[in-house]
């Protein structure tokens, strides 16, 4: 497995950008053990930090992190593929899930045909798509969709494909923090 590329700052790991060519999308699945529910959010962003695509939702049943963090996944892949986007890089902080990805490792888990079918729709839609495991500061906006998803009601999408929203621009923002062409 990878590590990505992370800068360490004053104790945090900040998010950095794909080369020119690449889009990078970062996942990220919440699960609420107490009733078996979740959400996912991701956010698609260019080598000079600007968000191109994001999204979450609730998930009214789901059986565990690892399967929040690949409906993440899978809804990421079919945008960005939907969209003409073929070169990406997807971070995730959940290291099971870039395993996953990357071996068949957990193909005979739960989740495993999810894990099967993510592979084979890569390898029928995408030209590059690299997974990373990345820490969980580097990938912020992730992790707030999917906390905001928490908050919708089950399996009603929120799609923000029109960057300029005050949510989406205070997150990217909070994220970076920086110029990220220095």
């Amino acid at each position: 497995m990878k590590k990505t590329h992370c800068k360490l700052g004053k104790n945090r790991v900040k998010w950095t950008p794909p080369e020119p060519d690449i889009l990078k999308v970062n996942i990220d699945g919440a699960f609420l053990e107490s009733d078996k529910s979740g959400a996912w959010g991701y956010i698609v962003r260019t080598s000079d930090g600007e968000a191109v695509l994001a999204r979450s939702c609730r998930l009214s049943s789901v059986y565990d992190t690892l399967c929040a963090e690949m409906y993440a996944c899978l809804h990421a892949l079919s945008a960005c593929s939907e969209r003409g986007m073929v070169k990406i890089h997807i971070e995730s902080d959940c290291s099971n899930l870039v395993s996953a990805m990357t071996k068949s490792t957990f193909d005979m888990s739960l989740a495993g045909v999810l894990f099967q079918y993510a592979r084979l729709f890569i390898s029928l839609n995408f030209i590059s798509v690299e997974f990373k495991y990345c820490h969980r500061s580097a990938h912020e906006c992730a992790h707030e969709l999917a906390r905001y998803g928490l908050s919708r009601d089950p399996d009603l999408d929120c799609v923000w494909s029109n960057l300029h929203s005050v949510f989406v621009t205070n997150l990217v923002t909070h994220e970076v923090g920086y110029r990220v062409n220095e």
